[in-house]
């Protein structure tokens, strides 16, 4: 969630609590009872897509930096022979090809690393027998080198499937919002008038934590101020207004 959500699920869970502690007269009316009970479900949903967006973020990330930090030192591992190599041989384009660092590696994009790591593996395949004398465990590193390749191709691949989940979850986080903000503003509301005559400290409640919870979203600093500074039981009038603005 976004501050401003976070914000707006507090005042959400605080007028819940207030209708949950004053459960048998919401239920008196049918119509709360059940507008309120659709709320919940609403609420409840809206962090369970919460909780799944954050999740798709961190996983996804995760997975493929770990991916990344292992190729690397693999790719400098085996670059590392092909430029002493190199460097014997006077094979200058080789030389300048399997000149890396780590920091290099690291800063730059993921299409750039592949190809890098590519381009070793292909000049590595080229000159192996050659450079086992430098180095017997040559093939066997190369050999490794190409299975973390894969893995990081397939980290990129499923942190791409992820985004496209992580997008689906964002637009179904913002539904969530419209609907709890649309039976609340255009169902509770309304109905909690019924309660006013009969029962004026539930209906200050309600609106006090309707209100107070809500103020994160205010437009100004000083509609803030000025809805703070007065008593939520002799100016439920202006607090109503000041939501529905």
């Amino acid at each position: 969630m976004t501050k401003k959500e976070n914000n707006k699920y507090a005042m959400y869970k605080s007028l819940l609590t207030v209708l949950d502690e004053n459960r048998e007269k919401i239920n008196a009316i049918e119509g709360l009872k059940i507008i309120s009970t659709e709320l919940v479900d609403i609420i409840v949903k809206i962090n369970e897509i919460d909780n799944r967006y954050k999740n798709l973020s961190k996983g996804a990330a995760d997975n493929k930096y770990n991916s990344k930090d292992i190729l690397i030192a693999a790719l400098l591992k085996t670059a590392n022979v092909l430029y002493v190599y190199a460097k014997r041989t006077d094979n200058f384009p080789l030389k300048e090809q399997s000149d890396l660092t780590e920091s290099g590696l690291k800063k730059g994009r993921d299409n750039e690393l592949l190809q890098k790591a590519k381009t070793t593996i292909e000049n590595a395949k080229k000159n192996s027998v050659e450079i086992t004398s430098l180095h017997k465990d040559f093939n066997e590193d190369l050999k490794k080198l190409e299975e973390l390749l894969t893995g990081f191709e397939d980290s990129i691949s499923n942190q791409s499937s992820k985004s496209t989940e992580k997008q689906a979850s964002r637009e179904a986080l913002t539904e969530g919002f419209k609907k709890a903000d649309d039976i609340i503003k255009e169902q509770l509301d309304p109905l909690i008038e019924l309660i006013r005559e009969k029962d004026i400290d539930l209906y200050n409640q309600y609106y006090a934590a309707r209100t107070i919870k809500d103020l994160g979203v205010r437009k100004t600093v000083k509609e803030d101020e000025k809805i703070e500074d007065v008593s939520v039981k002799e100016n439920v009038e202006g607090i109503k207004e000041a939501i529905k603005n």
